[in-house]
């Protein structure tokens, strides 16, 4: 048993002087992972890839909506500080920017940001499975390389 190990270990650092192997962080003492869990690695990180993308896109929206609703406070405030209580046109203004600062705070109570919540928390769901299974294990390049050419992975 001991020998086994031995020469598991004495193979893997071999390889790992040859290029053959990323290996994993220094001082850590990762098991070799087989073809499947290398695959699983493979496409969480093409997940994670594609879910930092979704958490940017939506981050973006939400600093969108947030700039919409600052500039629609904005022009409440000035219709307000120049308002004339018996201008019946200036009054339902302010109604409209008052309704209008209302439906622009929903959307980014109830759809917006939670929309951009729910990719963060999946982007970071998904970091954490990573750096559970692959971080700190040895993953082969040519295990990395077969994983890659193996075809799409399932939507994550």
């Amino acid at each position: 048993m001991i020998r086994m190990v031995y020469r598991a270990v004495t193979a893997a650092l071999l390889l790992a002087g040859a290029g053959l192997v990323t290996a994993a962080p220094a001082g850590a003492q990762g098991q070799v992972l087989s073809q499947p869990q290398v695959r699983e690695c493979y496409c969480t990180e093409q997940a994670m890839t594609r879910w930092r993308g979704e958490v940017a896109a939506r981050g973006d929206i939400v600093r969108a909506r947030q700039v919409e609703l600052d500039q629609a406070k904005r022009q409440l405030a000035a219709a307000q500080a120049g308002a004339n209580p018996d201008n019946e046109a200036q009054l339902d203004n302010i109604r409209m920017l008052i309704d209008r600062v209302g439906q622009l705070r929903a959307q980014l109570q109830v759809t917006v940001v939670p929309s951009y919540n729910a990719a963060t928390d999946a982007l970071n769901g998904l970091v954490n499975r990573y750096n559970t299974l692959c971080v700190p294990n040895i993953i082969f390049k040519e295990a990395a390389q077969q994983a890659a050419a193996a075809g799409a992975c399932p939507m994550q």
